[in-house]
């Protein structure tokens, strides 16, 4: 699994650029099951931010973006 943790973070970075309306916490066709908890995302600019980074830390949009792709 380690070795294809950059291919991982890349994968998610491109779902989340390619799909902005739906992991931006400011878009009204958001997605509603990341926004809705008492744990929301962080702002789409961290959200990918995070992802084009290999030592950031994920959230429950990473996760949910990785497996979207």
């Amino acid at each position: 699994m380690q070795q294809h943790h950059l291919y991982m973070c890349t994968v998610t970075a491109m779902e989340l650029i390619n799909h902005q309306e739906t992991y931006d916490c400011s878009s009204s066709t958001r997605l509603q099951a990341l926004f809705c908890n008492p744990v929301s995302a962080s702002p789409y600019s961290s959200l990918v931010a995070d992802a084009c980074h290999a030592n950031a830390m994920s959230e429950i949009a990473h996760i949910y973006a990785l497996s979207a792709a």
